[in-house]
């Protein structure tokens, strides 16, 4: 049996019908978001697509004010990749890409990624879709 593989250009916004809790999966990531862009001044997301969207691991990035010792070709730094179900940072053994120890093989992970504030809206629509359908 194969795994279904998502888009390669697939946020948390297109495959928000597939997620098995929505609501508290945006929910949680959007808490790690908080906490980078308090540590780093932006934040981002990009989803794993090597799965079928139903808890998709995702990768916390930022952007460098200044690029890390001169070199312009790193503008992101990445804070760490989470584990879909739990929201909390994965500790990685084998396979490791990075001296930091952070898994980035780049055809694993969307080529787009969502903002915090775009995350905050789509839980906001979320949570609004649901208190619509609790009044009905």
């Amino acid at each position: 049996m194969t795994t279904a593989t998502l888009s390669q250009d697939a946020t948390i916004a297109d495959v928000l019908a597939t997620l098995a809790r929505p609501e508290s999966y945006v929910q949680g990531m959007l808490e790690n978001l908080y906490e980078c862009k308090r540590e780093h001044g932006s934040a981002t997301a990009r989803i794993g697509v090597t799965g079928g969207g139903v808890a998709p691991n995702y990768r916390i990035e930022f952007e460098h004010e200044e690029p890390p010792l001169g070199f312009s070709g790193f503008k992101v730094g990445i804070v760490g990749v989470f584990d879909g179900r739990s929201h909390k940072i994965i500790q990685w053994i084998d396979n490791i890409a990075q001296a930091d120890g952070i898994p980035v093989r780049d055809e694993n992970w969307s080529r787009r990624s969502m903002s915090l504030s775009q995350v905050a809206a789509l839980l906001g629509q979320i949570r609004q879709a649901r208190k619509r359908g609790a009044d009905s």
